[in-house]
């Protein structure tokens, strides 16, 4: 998707980065795809930085740097409520264009409400969530909520 014109991205909290590595989603039959359909497929980017400081692998920040786009999925979950203004502080000063933030939940009737209980943060809502970042001041912010028993299948932006 050329319309988001972003050629370098950071991926925040890209875990193991398995997600670069698969060349079949999840519960796809073999046969559906040839390679994996990342974020930057989805979007065309010529690069993606990673950076997860719980991953040896990518736990050097890139400090200085900046990126077209920053996504951070299924990571804001896991950070403490006090934690969450200088992590969203750091998404603003990556990204020149855009960040994207995806939290998915696979809970029963969980509508407006982000919970998975390998995370610390049960209770948040998806009104908390846009409550932390109503004061966003970076480039173009877009979320992916998605839970178990909505339809929520593309991106808003804030």
């Amino acid at each position: 998707m050329d319309r988001y014109a972003a050629s370098t991205v950071l991926d925040y909290g890209c875990g193991k980065g398995q997600q670069y590595t698969d060349v079949v989603p999840y519960g796809l039959p073999h046969a559906v795809m040839s390679e994996p359909m990342t974020f930057q497929t989805r979007i065309n980017a010529e690069s993606v930085s990673k950076y997860d400081p719980c991953v040896p692998e990518f736990d050097q920040e890139p400090v200085g740097q900046q990126f077209d786009a920053v996504i951070c999925t299924q990571v804001l979950g896991g950070i403490p409520d006090a934690d969450i203004p200088w992590v969203k502080n750091k998404l603003m000063r990556y990204a020149t264009k855009f960040v994207f933030i995806g939290l998915h939940s696979f809970a029963p009737k969980s509508k407006k409400r982000i919970y998975d209980p390998a995370y610390v943060t049960p209770n948040r809502t998806v009104d908390w969530y846009q409550e932390q970042f109503n004061n966003w001041t970076g480039p173009d912010l877009y979320w992916w909520f998605r839970s178990s028993d909505t339809a929520c299948n593309d991106w808003y932006k804030i």
